[in-house]
């Protein structure tokens, strides 16, 4: 299976976490995830799990998958709504 993985997505695989691993205050069943995001500059983990992501490092979220895919949803307002309410 990991190499399945590997081939179908060869620039998600990450290096240099394990160093990182045991400052992460995270549950301990993921902080390797935890580590991993850190290692690559991830802004955020999405996961449905989130209560398992607590304390992250600095400059890093974690997301609940409703909430990630809702964000991604919702609508952006047009250049004139956004000026219409700005004159408001």
């Amino acid at each position: 299976m990991r190499h399945i993985m590997d081939e179908a997505f060869p620039e998600a695989t990450v290096d240099g976490w394990e160093q990182l691993e045991p400052a992460m205050r995270n549950d301990s069943k993921d902080r390797h995830v935890m580590a991993a995001a850190a290692a690559s500059g991830a802004v955020a983990i999405i996961a449905a799990n989130t209560r398992d992501f607590y304390d992250p490092p600095a400059g890093i979220d974690a997301a609940h998958t409703d909430q990630f895919l809702s964000a991604l949803f919702e609508p952006t307002p047009s250049k004139s709504e956004r000026r219409a309410a700005q004159a408001s």
